[in-house]
């Protein structure tokens, strides 16, 4: 599960591996988090599947440093209500949708650094140590928020 993700992030264009000795000094380097879950079926209870989340340690960021302010883009109660009342009043169609990755598509607007995460090797022959992740689009757990 832990590899998929790395995949899918790299994929997505999320961040880019770079030599540890080329990130710029003063950067602060974030450790990377695992958030792992189990998806159970619901009549046997029974672990269907892992999934696994990277997030960065965003109680690290700094204000100022890694973000200048965070964004919160919630509907409120009255406006759904409101929508749908004329969706009603005219015959609108209205659609549901999900976007799938919604957060990590939006860029990130400062540079920010991530470890390398455990348990993932990310060349044969180099130590992990030696490189860390630039991030290029928003990642879980950091307080700068996407918009």
């Amino acid at each position: 599960a832990m590899q998929k993700e790395i995949e899918d992030q790299m994929e997505n264009g999320n961040f880019t591996l770079m030599k540890r000795r080329k990130v710029p000094r003063g950067a602060t380097v974030l450790p990377a988090v695992w958030q792992m879950k189990r998806k159970r079926d619901i009549l046997s209870r029974q672990v269907k599947k892992w999934k696994a989340r990277l997030n960065v340690d965003g109680s690290r960021m700094r204000k100022g440093i890694h973000y200048d302010q965070t964004y919160a883009p919630v509907a409120s109660w009255v406006s759904i209500r409101t929508l749908l009342a004329l969706t009603a009043i005219h015959n609108w169609y209205t659609v549901q949708l999900d976007y799938v990755l919604a957060f990590p598509q939006a860029p990130v607007e400062k540079e920010i650094y991530m470890e390398i995460p455990r348990g993932v090797k990310m060349s044969d022959d180099d130590n992990p140590k030696d490189y860390v992740l630039k991030l290029n689009k928003n990642v879980y757990g950091q307080k700068q928020a996407g918009r």
